[in-house]
């Protein structure tokens, strides 16, 4: 995926900063150059939301007890994969300018 840019001065948005505005509840993200507030697209905050969901419900639910795995074994596999989730994330996050996104 290529480097996502601010939309007026071109500057880079840094991946961590989407990765804090994602651990905030998905807050604005403010270009350190020119000030311009950009926001994560809500069809991004639909993908993410169903990659962290997803898999763990399906693991902890139904794959933990047919292989037959103990507490502690699945509490290490579903923090894996939520650790997966959240560093692969901003790869996923597009952003665009505040006065784009419709409510």
């Amino acid at each position: 995926m290529a480097q996502q840019k601010c939309s007026s001065c071109g500057h880079d948005i840094t991946r961590k900063e989407i990765t804090k505005s994602l651990l905030k509840g998905y807050s604005p993200i403010t270009c350190s150059k020119c000030g311009k507030v950009h926001l994560v697209q809500q069809i991004s905050k639909l993908i993410i939301a169903m990659l962290v969901t997803f898999p763990i419900v399906f693991f902890v639910l139904l794959l933990s007890t047919a292989i037959g795995l103990s507490g502690p074994q699945t509490f290490v596999v579903g923090a894996i994969l939520l650790a997966i989730t959240l560093f692969s994330s901003p790869f996923i996050a597009r952003c665009e300018p505040a006065e784009n996104q419709q409510m």
